[in-house]
């Protein structure tokens, strides 16, 4: 019986090896299979390994490319690291810390302008059988980098409302992928005391409070986006507002929802801004 299970072995050598789990590059020890990158940045790339009971009788070859998948063996000149055959045994294990201009394709990422991704690749060879013989290739799933190297879309501020020492500055939406906070600048309309104040971009209705502002002084008004790689936008298209004192309902109820670090969040809050800012209006108006 036992020469029946030898010969079968030598016979089926993928029979020999373990049940396999797919190996992985990732990002970090334990990270995701995918690194969002920046001109300058560097990219920490970890291995983990097939569980299988072959021995390794190549080095671990983690290399990069442009292409849509990887090559089934890296190409020349491509190998980024290796890792040795005795090392590469452990199950898991730090490759090296790239970095992004060493990628093909990224590396004149200063000049501007380049979105793209890189995948880095990996592939270890084992003995097809527990009795040694032929070793064959196993491929890791790849690491994606992803370089962004574009700033956001400019703000556009569509308008902006007086509150009671206060402002509400309201920003046409974008996608949350373009920009993940948002600046805002002001200052009187002869460039006298400025001031800024940030919010995320769950909100593009931006209420400002408790920042100084003085009832009848007119200001001028401008954002700018900050992306989600860090990068900032240009400057958005200058817009006045001009606080203004109520009494009554409205005033209280923009001083209870005035942040008080200076801006306020959306959704339905933001709509209850913008109904406290109309009837600011009409109150004026009735005057």
């Amino acid at each position: 019986m036992l020469r029946l299970t030898l010969w079968w072995l030598l016979l089926v050598p993928g029979l020999a090896l373990a049940q396999s789990t797919s190996g992985a590059l990732t990002n970090g020890s334990g990270g995701p299979a995918q690194a969002n990158v920046t001109c300058g940045g560097t990219v920490d790339v970890w291995f983990s390994l097939p569980q299988q009971s072959g021995t390794p009788c190549e080095p671990l070859q983690v290399w990069a490319t442009t292409a849509s998948a990887c090559e089934s063996a890296p190409p020349t000149g491509s190998i980024l690291a290796t890792v040795d055959g005795g090392t590469a045994s452990a199950s898991a294990g730090e490759v090296k810390v790239v970095n992004v201009s060493a990628l093909p394709g990224l590396s004149n990422c200063a000049d501007g302008g380049v979105n793209q991704a890189d995948l880095i690749c990996g592939q270890i060879t084992y003995q097809q059988t527990l009795l040694g013989g032929t070793c064959t290739a196993v491929n890791l799933s790849p690491l994606t980098v992803t370089l962004n190297n574009q700033p956001p879309p400019a703000p556009v501020i569509t308008s902006v409302d007086g509150l009671n020492e206060g402002l509400l500055v309201h920003v046409a939406p974008v996608s949350t992928s373009e920009a993940v906070s948002t600046a805002v600048f002001w200052s009187l309309v002869d460039g006298s005391s400025p001031g800024q104040a940030t919010a995320d971009t769950s909100s593009f209705n931006i209420g400002l409070k408790n920042q100084g502002f003085v009832n009848g002084q007119v200001y001028n008004v401008k954002a700018q986006f900050i992306g989600a790689n860090g990068l900032t936008s240009a400057l958005s298209n200058v817009v006045t507002g001009t606080p203004q004192a109520v009494n009554g309902f409205f005033q209280n109820f923009v001083n209870s929802k005035g942040a008080a670090g200076g801006c306020s969040a959306g959704g339905a809050t933001g709509a209850l801004w913008a109904l406290a800012a109309a009837g600011i209006w009409l109150l004026g108006r009735r005057r």
